[in-house]
């Protein structure tokens, strides 16, 4: 197990996010009436990540979530990959998606479609997204930059649930 409450006041120091980044977060969970302790976050990375892992199965996530949903939470699907996003409401068709958030449709991601303003702009709202949900009862993701952050912020490892090396590792 990952001994997170290390780097808990490091993280708090250093990588405390700004007043507005708060605000962009307490903007998405009052807009779509999301309680993170009910919540199934689930974080797939798709785009260009594939030049640096194995693509995983969208159904493997879903697969997942199915293992862990007891029918009460919230689904909150967090991608940078449209097709991701269509499979999992074609399951969930209740699930929350934050349209402030981009996603594309080619391999290539997101951050190279627009300009860096644009950018700017988006990557606030991203960063709130990530803050919700490290806040959530359970996450489902897999191996990025992105994913670690939701850890550190989350400050602990439990009902993390990290697509790994072919399978899923729960803690």
């Amino acid at each position: 197990m990952y001994e997170f409450y290390k780097y808990k006041n490091f993280i708090k120091k250093y990588f405390s996010p700004s007043e507005s980044i708060l605000n962009k977060k307490k903007d998405l969970l009052e807009k779509y009436y999301i309680d993170p302790t009910n919540t199934i976050g689930v974080y797939y990375r798709g785009t260009d990540k594939k030049t640096e892992i194995e693509k995983v199965n969208y159904s493997e996530y879903m697969d997942k979530v199915k293992e862990i949903y007891t029918g009460t939470e919230t689904i909150l699907i967090q991608s940078d990959e449209k097709q991701f996003i269509d499979y999992a409401k074609e399951i969930y068709p209740n699930c929350v998606v934050f349209t402030e958030t981009k996603t594309s449709i080619s391999d290539k991601g997101i951050h190279y479609e627009n300009t860096k303003e644009e950018n700017y702009n988006d990557i606030q709202y991203f960063l709130a997204s990530v803050l919700i949900l490290s806040e959530c009862k359970h996450i489902v993701l897999g191996i990025s930059n992105c994913s670690l952050w939701m850890c550190l912020y989350r400050g602990n490892s439990t009902n993390i649930h990290q697509h790994f090396n072919g399978k899923f590792i729960s803690s």
